[in-house]
């Protein structure tokens, strides 16, 4: 049975084309400014490999927050927040159609920027 996962996370789960399309990336091929330049080099990626999971979704935004208020008090709920992502996916049907055994979770991060 495979494991399957979901990537519920901030910038450092993020990586271009491993999120789903208008999500904000941290990390990209192209980056110089940090130490992870491919997608075999993030911490959720290594992880996989190691724990044979397979990854259904890295539903990460960069710049994410758990609750709905973003940076300079910017509204996240109906974008880039965790509340609303798991929300959106729950209301989908993606956990019924999905069977899903192991969530990451890596976030907080950026909850303590916006006030």
């Amino acid at each position: 049975m495979a494991n399957n996962t979901v990537i519920f996370g901030d910038s450092y789960s993020t990586f271009e084309g491993f999120i789903p399309a208008g999500y904000a990336p941290y990390y990209h091929e192209s980056c110089g400014d940090t130490d992870v330049r491919n997608v075999g080099e993030t911490w959720w990626r290594l992880v996989a490999e190691e724990a044979g999971l397979n990854i259904v979704l890295n539903d990460s935004w960069s710049g994410s927050t758990i609750g709905y208020t973003g940076y300079n008090n910017t509204d996240c709920s109906l974008s880039s927040s965790f509340i609303y992502r798991f929300q959106k996916l729950t209301d989908s049907g993606f956990f019924k159609d999905n069977d899903i055994n192991t969530v990451f979770i890596f976030g907080g991060t950026n909850d303590s920027c916006c006030c």
